[in-house]
């Protein structure tokens, strides 16, 4: 996962999230993928 690429990352009313790329594509994640998110996050 390339995080430099991130902009934001929202959150839904569901515990899901949006992420939100430096270019404007948005992608809806699961609760499984902002764990992964999270995880790689803790080591940067």
């Amino acid at each position: 996962m390339n995080l430099d690429r991130v902009k934001e990352l929202q959150p839904t009313f569901r515990g899901e999230h949006v992420i939100v790329l430096q270019n404007g594509k948005r992608f809806s994640m699961t609760r499984g993928s902002m764990r992964e998110v999270e995880a790689a996050l803790k080591f940067r």
